[in-house]
């Protein structure tokens, strides 16, 4: 039944115009995972989350040329601690000076 509305309502192509607006991989990633929700509150929260975004985007676009995925790094970080003052130092620059 709900594969049927998806396919009908077109979601995959909804999915990918909301994925070539995002402008980090993990935007595209959340993106590719989304779903609609039938739950009241889930949507109100979405909604008013979308309106802030808007209102957000009205004054000025965020500067999201910049972001990182920190993910690996952080991965790093917790496994290998014997290269943990590398990664910390990785990690320091990328948010001080937005590079390694």
């Amino acid at each position: 039944m709900l594969t049927d509305s998806f396919r009908i309502l077109e979601f995959d192509k909804i999915r990918a115009m909301l994925k070539n607006c995002a402008t980090s991989n993990f935007g595209k990633e959340l993106a590719e995972k989304i779903l609609p929700s039938d739950e009241v509150a889930t949507v109100q929260e979405n909604l008013s989350l979308t309106t802030e975004a808007v209102k957000v985007f009205a004054v000025a676009e965020p500067p999201f040329g910049g972001i990182r995925d920190v993910r690996e790094t952080l991965k790093k970080f917790i496994k290998d601690c014997d290269k943990c003052l590398q990664i910390h130092l990785e990690f320091w620059n990328l948010i001080k000076y937005g590079q390694c």
